[in-house]
């Protein structure tokens, strides 16, 4: 049973700043002001949306969505295989990230809102069905793998959906950019390296 503190908790609102207090001991590749846009994002979307999150490295902007969700009533789908990777950056990623994002959502009690899929987002795209309210578009950054996730998923955001970028001054990404069909989305901000769309 639940605690009242632990109920209280279950109950906080972040500001930018409250925000990068909390996640402040969760190692991640992104600002504060980038996670609060996805908070902001998340924490409008109403009861039963649906969050879809591709490449989640140890879980900090994942996090930043659950705590959101938690309040929303929303889902967090994050689809990372966590196999071992070399980013077009030179990040390198692997099975340890797993270890350390599912302690991370263990120790902010999002077991039940943060559904990690550890399986690459080409295998997902290809038999995902549900629509999405929110999809967030962190994974291969190379020209392929961004495009290839963004035509499997973004056909299944919903009107008035939110899709966001990061990291989206990168070649790829700023070519499969220049490809989106304005009558389908529209650009809606910038924030820092991200770039947000809506579903027209």
């Amino acid at each position: 049973m639940l605690s009242f503190l632990q109920k209280q908790k279950k109950h906080i609102q972040y500001d930018q700043a409250g925000l990068a207090t909390a996640l402040a001991r969760v190692t991640g590749q992104i600002s504060h002001a980038e996670l609060f846009t996805l908070y902001r994002h998340a924490l409008q979307l109403s009861k039963g949306a649906v969050v879809v999150e591709i490449g989640s490295y140890r879980g900090k902007s994942s996090i930043a969505l659950g705590l959101a969700a938690r309040q929303s009533g929303a889902r967090v789908y994050c689809i990372d295989p966590h196999d071992d990777y070399v980013g077009v950056a030179g990040g390198v990623f692997g099975p340890v990230d797993l270890k350390d994002k599912i302690a991370n959502i263990q120790q902010f009690d999002l077991g039940d809102i943060i559904f990690p899929v550890c399986l690459s987002s080409f295998e997902v795209g290809k038999i995902w069905s549900k629509p999405i309210d929110l999809l967030w578009i962190d994974g291969d950054h190379s020209y392929t793998g961004v495009s290839t996730d963004f035509y499997q998923f973004s056909v299944h955001v919903k009107k008035n959906g939110i899709l966001i970028f990061h990291d989206s001054h990168m070649e790829g990404i700023k070519q499969l950019m220049s490809e989106i069909d304005i009558n389908s989305f529209r650009k809606i901000g910038e924030v820092d390296s991200m770039t947000i769309y809506e579903r027209r």
